[in-house]
């Protein structure tokens, strides 16, 4: 009998791992789904001029943008990236992503290594730890990647702007004062 249910419970715990993997390989599916690359956005520069690459390529930098472009309409969105502008940086890289969306809003957020950047005083700002943990500066990678992006809250538009100036990056939400700025770390 010991052996009988030990061995069902061997058969039942094979069963559930293969039905978690489906589930796992259909999320994945959907998310390519969403991400889809258009023929343009393979033409966008992913090598700031720093020479450093934001990304592998351009279906991983969608991937990535995905969730917190998600969080700032509190729903899945598919979108496409239609610039990347790149701050002058001597070291490290600033990138301004503007995309349009499925339904036509168009936005954008800043992904950046550079941990030299202010704020505008005059915003509401969230900040959310995303990764397990923070790399060192001598790690490969640098200090990791942060993004910047605005959320409107009321009737006016909210994008990123930045103002580079003395050796030093500040983001803003351009000039509506209904905004709230999230820095993803």
């Amino acid at each position: 009998m010991g052996l009988f249910v030990k061995n069902n419970l061997k058969s039942f715990i094979v069963v559930c791992i293969f039905f978690v993997g489906i589930f796992i390989q259909s999320c994945d599916n959907e998310e390519v789904y969403i991400n889809e690359v258009s023929a343009n956005e393979y033409s966008l520069n992913l090598k700031s001029p720093s020479g450093e690459m934001i990304a592998s390529d351009i279906s991983s930098l969608k991937c990535e943008l995905a969730i917190p472009i998600a969080e700032g309409f509190e729903a899945n969105k598919v979108f496409t990236i239609t610039d990347i502008k790149y701050l002058p940086l001597e070291t490290g890289f600033s990138a301004i992503i503007s995309y349009i969306t499925e339904d036509g809003y168009e936005g954008n957020i800043v992904k950046t290594n550079n941990p030299s950047f202010g704020i505008s005083k005059d915003l509401v700002v969230k900040t959310r730890n995303t990764s397990t943990r923070l790399k060192s500066g001598d790690e490969s990678g640098g200090g990791g990647t942060i993004t910047v992006s605005c959320k409107k809250l009321g009737s006016c538009d909210c994008k990123v702007t930045a103002i580079y100036k003395d050796g030093i990056t500040t983001y803003s939400c351009g000039d509506c004062d209904s905004c709230e700025m999230t820095v993803e770390f």
